[in-house]
C-alpha cells in the first residue's frame, strides 16, 4: 500500500512503497534506485516520454562522439609511434649492412685505420662513434 505522498518544490513527489525482503535486498544493491525505479513505472504505466528518450539518445550521443575522438587520437599517436619504429628499424638496418660492406672492404685493406680516417662517411654509415669504434669492431670481427 502507498503512503500518503509529499511534495516537492522540484515537481516531485515522494511515495513510499513496500517490497518483499528479496526485492527490497536487490534494489539496495543497485547504484541508482531511484531512477531505476521511476523508469520501471514509467514504462509500464505508459508515461515514458519521448523527450526523455530523445535526450537519453542525445548524451549517448555525445559520449559515443567523445569516444571516437579519443579512439582518433589514439589512432594518430600509434601510427606516429609506429612510423618512428620503422625509422629505428630501417636505420640499424641500413647501418647493419654498411657494416657487413665495411668487413668485405676491410679484406683487402693493408692499413685500415688510414683508410677509415679518409672515409669518414663510411664510419658514419656504419654508425660508429669514432674511427677507434669502427677498428675495434673491425678486428673482432675480421675472418682470416
Amino acid at each position: 500500500m502507498l503512503s500518503r505522498p509529499r511534495k516537492y518544490v522540484d515537481g516531485t513527489r515522494f511515495e513510499g512503497a513496500k517490497f518483499p525482503v528479496r526485492t527490497s535486498d536487490r534494489l539496495r544493491e543497485l547504484p541508482n534506485r531511484s531512477e531505476f525505479l521511476i523508469q520501471a513505472v514509467e514504462e509500464k504505466l505508459g508515461l515514458f516520454d519521448d523527450e526523455h528518450l530523445i535526450n537519453e539518445i542525445r548524451d549517448i550521443d555525445q559520449e559515443l562522439s567523445e569516444i571516437d575522438a579519443r579512439a582518433a587520437k589514439l589512432r594518430l599517436r600509434k601510427s606516429q609511434k609506429e612510423a618512428l619504429l620503422r625509422t629505428s628499424q630501417s636505420k640499424i638496418n641500413r647501418s647493419h649492412e654498411a657494416r657487413l660492406r665495411l668487413l668485405e672492404t676491410s679484406k683487402n685493406l693493408k692499413n685500415p685505420r688510414g683508410w677509415l680516417e679518409s672515409r669518414i662517411d663510411v664510419v658514419a654509415e656504419c654508425d660508429f662513434k669514432s674511427v677507434d669504434e669502427a677498428l675495434v669492431f673491425l678486428t673482432s670481427n675480421q675472418v682470416r
